[in-house]
């Protein structure tokens, strides 16, 4: 079923209490071989959303990675974001978002929530800033909608506080071993409707802006469908730390997948926009397994943009 946004971003976008946060540890031991959702590994996992933007006549269409952030706004309210890339749904009318449904608080496996949002840019809301390619869409209409619909979707949110601060961040190695979540080339697991996990490392140290711009790089296999995926740290059992073997669990968001390296048939290097449009084409590139990361300042300084042009949003009668 499609959902029409019939109002403009400043309705209702508040949520007095949301799923917990990715790294927000209940883990109950289970009775048998279930994702229970309950430890950081497996919050990881229900964090994103894959996103299938297309044109209303079907000509364009793109596949993408999106992510939950939660905002707090105050000891009882927290405004919900789906976050991507803008390049994901900018120039799209509609698009497809889905999550896996909840069952007794825990994740319903191979049982789907999805909407389609028919009025894409309405919807949505751009850093008018033409180097930072991020977007927002809030979600709480879109859990209004569920719920209508007598439906309730298992997610993970992320947050601002794992976002690490200046000091986590110098601990951080400048060969930083990360993750990101999401849909490379659109793959899933249908079945379970859960996303893929890939690793890689820091190819940039995090500490430094990548050519002046809020971007570090990573040294992964970035594909079509990664473009939004959310980038972290996270690290379980012996780790290093300031050249140290640490033991224990440590999570922090660093930001969303972005752009990659390809080097054209030619043999000229190009730093561009992920290709989430999968459509023929005779020209040939070759991956350099490099990625752009946007830092994760970036997206919350995008939130903050946001809540200024619609302070509406984070009024208290905009609660529920």
């Amino acid at each position: 079923m499609k959902l029409k946004l019939n109002a403009t971003l400043a309705t209702i976008f508040c949520l007095l209490s949301a799923n917990d946060c990715v790294f927000c540890q209940t883990a109950t031991p289970p009775d048998k071989l279930v994702m229970t959702g309950d430890t950081p590994d497996q919050q990881l996992f229900f964090c994103t959303t894959r996103i299938e933007a297309a044109t209303t006549d079907g000509k364009r269409h793109s596949i993408g990675t999106g992510f939950v952030v939660a905002v707090k706004i105050d000891e009882q309210r927290q405004i919900l974001f789906i976050v991507t890339c803008k390049h994901v749904v900018s120039g799209f009318d509609m698009a497809s978002i889905s999550f896996v449904d909840s069952k007794d608080g825990k994740p319903n496996l191979g049982n789907t929530c999805q909407v389609t949002i028919a009025e894409l840019p309405k919807a949505v809301f751009e850093s008018s800033d033409p180097t930072v390619d991020i977007a927002l869409m809030p979600l709480v209409p879109v859990l209004d909608y569920f719920k209508k619909e007598g439906k309730q979707p298992f997610f993970r949110s992320l947050t601002k506080d794992m976002v690490p601060n200046d000091e986590a961040a110098k601990d951080l190695s400048t060969i930083q071993s990360i993750l990101f979540v999401g849909y490379p080339s659109g793959i899933r697991d249908d079945t379970n409707l859960l996303p893929v996990v890939r690793r890689g490392y820091t190819a940039t140290p995090y500490i430094v802006d990548f050519n002046g711009l809020p971007v570090f790089l990573i040294d992964a296999s970035v594909f079509p469908g990664s473009s939004g995926s959310p980038v972290l740290v996270f690290d379980q059992g012996v780790y290093m730390l300031k050249g140290n073997y640490s033991v224990g669990t440590r999570g922090y968001f660093l930001g969303l997948v972005s752009e990659a390296y390809f080097q054209e048939k030619e043999g000229q290097v190009e730093f561009k926009k992920i290709p989430s449009q999968f459509l023929a084409t005779y020209k040939t590139s070759q991956a350099l397994n490099l990625g752009a990361v946007v830092k994760a300042k970036a997206i919350f300084a995008l939130i903050d943009e946001f809540l200024k042009k619609y302070p509406a949003a984070a009024s208290p009668n905009k609660g529920r």
